[in-house]
């Protein structure tokens, strides 16, 4: 149990591995996708260049939209709010999980 008798302080840290481990993959992704654009391999050569550029544009903001939320997790210092990490890097997803964290953000400093 928390300090404050919430039993579930923890579970950001639960979710933490999870979130790591999908963010390798995306980072893994778009470490493919950035060579095969720069034609140092040719593993996707079958697609077509503007199609791995459009791939490339997307796993970007797929990059950027968890490492925004765990920068602002962090920087506000609130445990509680690390679960939205993990929803954070799902794929297309994200884009709604931002949507929501920064409502309740929002809603719990309206409330303080």
């Amino acid at each position: 149990m928390g300090e404050n008798g919430d039993s579930n302080d923890g579970d950001g840290d639960v979710l933490f591995p999870f979130f790591v481990a999908e963010l390798l993959t995306l980072v893994g992704a778009f470490a493919v996708v950035s060579a095969s654009v720069l034609g140092w391999t040719t593993l996707l050569g079958s697609v077509s260049r503007p199609v791995r550029l459009l791939a490339l544009g997307f796993l970007t903001v797929e990059l950027l939209v968890p490492a925004w939320v765990y920068y602002d997790v962090r920087r506000r210092g609130d445990e509680a709010d690390r679960v939205w990490l993990h929803a954070s890097v799902m794929p297309v997803v994200n884009l709604l999980v931002v949507l929501a964290y920064l409502a309740e953000r929002d809603a719990k400093t309206d409330g303080d």
